[in-house]
Formats: structure tokens, sequence, C-alpha cells
């Protein structure tokens, strides 16, 4: 039993060293290069502009703490939701910040370690009383565009029509 301990420790640690190899590998693959990045100007208090027009929320400043740290130069603005990820789809940026994580998603797309957890209400005006999604069956809400919302409505079948804003 103590050999297999001693043999599991050292496949480990020889796992965790190649891995970090790895990744010093890739830092050094950037230290040349311009992380092209771009999040939802719309998504406060995770991402938004503020009021000098600048990305400013909670993802940005993760992200610019984490790049900071890396010591890797980036570009990073924020946009329209749906814009960002089609330009991610079509390679034209580097990275998303701030993507909610979907099946649909992880098809196209690398998910890092997720750093926080987002619920979704249903809003309404108080002479209505939707509680829950089954009482929305036949009405018509609002979305963002390619907003993980969005894509949750298009999966279900409770026949809810979504109108998707692009803002």
């Amino acid at each position: 039993m103590r050999n297999l301990k001693l043999i599991s420790f050292l496949f480990l640690s020889l796992f965790a060293l190649k891995a970090s190899s790895q990744l010093s590998k890739e830092k050094i693959s950037f230290k040349n290069r311009v992380i092209i990045a771009k999040g939802d100007m719309q998504f406060a208090p995770f991402e938004f502009l503020n009021e000098k027009g600048e990305p400013d929320g909670f993802c940005v400043e993760l992200f610019r703490a984490m790049m900071d740290r890396l010591d890797i130069k980036y570009k990073l603005a924020l946009e329209d939701w749906g814009k960002v990820q089609n330009e991610l789809n079509s390679k034209q940026i580097d990275l998303a910040i701030g993507m909610i994580y979907s099946k649909e998603k992880a098809g196209n797309v690398k998910f890092g370690i997720p750093h926080c957890m987002i619920s979704y209400n249903i809003v309404c005006r108080k002479d209505n009383d939707y509680a829950n999604l089954d009482q929305l069956k036949g009405k018509t809400i609002i979305v963002q565009y390619k907003d993980r919302a969005h894509e949750y409505l298009r999966q279900q079948v409770l026949r809810i029509k979504s109108l998707p804003l692009k803002i």
C-alpha cells in the first residue's frame, strides 16, 4: 500500500511538473503577442462600460489582474454580446471574458475555471404574478440576444416566445 502511495505521488508530481512546464511554454508564446479580449458592454456588475466609457466590473478587474500577474499584454474592449460571440467563433478575437458556461457553447470554445455563480429571474410588472416558467407558456419575454437566457429558452419546449434584443 505504501508503494502504491509513493508511485501515485510520483506520478502526480511528474504530471504537475509537465503541466507547469507546458504552461511556461504557453506563457512564453504570449510574450511577443498582444491578446485580444472582449466582453459584454452591458452585464453589470460583471462587465459594463463605466461613466467614462471604459471597461469596468468584476470580470474586467479579474481579467486585468490575471494578465498583469502573468505579464501578458492585452487589449480589452466591451461591445455588443452577440458581436463578441461571433468574433470569438470566427477567431477574430482570442478570448471572451465572463461567458456563462453551456454545453452548446462548450462545443465551440474552451472554458476556464468558473469564478462565480449567476442566476436569472423573471421580472414583470406588479399587475402580473409570474412565479415560474410554466406560467409563461404562450407569452413573449425579452432577453438579451445570445445571452444564456436566450440560449436556454431556445432549448425549451415551453412555447415561450423570446424577443432577443441587440443592445
